[in-house]
């Protein structure tokens, strides 16, 4: 075959003295074998944790820390993602929040200025980073696909 480009485009033009030839290869060299290779089935496990209202191809857990990242997790919750978790020094913001008790979790602190103090802060989360895990665990189950911390 011949080309023509003398346009924008690429356009075969067959040739006069081309023929085609029939290249069949044999049967047994289109033949693969399955021995040796695992049979996979899809195994459908049970979802177990809070159910999302929305369907995404990731399922997230969310994780807000603080005053501005409950708020955050409070604005997924409201978009369908129900996998979150509020983390708060302040009763008072966690109680106004508008997402179910038990996804919330208040952190202890002798003192109100936890805002400025992150080694506190820090200090207090690794001392209840198993119950957060444990809480993490319940809630999210095992339909989380990415942790997203706000």
């Amino acid at each position: 075959m011949d080309f023509d480009n003398s346009t924008d485009r690429i356009k075969v033009v067959p040739s006069q003295t081309e023929t085609i030839k029939d290249h069949r290869a044999e049967e047994s060299s289109w033949q693969i074998s399955k021995a040796g290779h695992e049979q996979h089935q899809a195994v459908t496990a049970h979802e177990t944790g809070v159910k999302d209202t929305n369907w995404t191809s990731l399922r997230y857990g969310w994780f807000g820390a603080g005053q501005c990242g409950s708020k955050l997790v409070k604005c997924f919750y409201d978009l369908g993602y129900h996998k979150v978790i509020a983390l708060n020094s302040s009763a008072e913001e966690l109680e106004t929040l508008g997402i179910p008790g038990e996804q919330k979790f208040l952190l202890p602190f002798e003192s109100d200025r936890t805002d400025r103090d992150t080694e506190a802060v820090a200090k207090v989360v690794g001392q209840h980073r198993e119950d957060i895990f444990n809480l993490a665990g319940g809630l999210f189950g095992t339909g989380v696909d990415r942790l997203m911390v706000c």
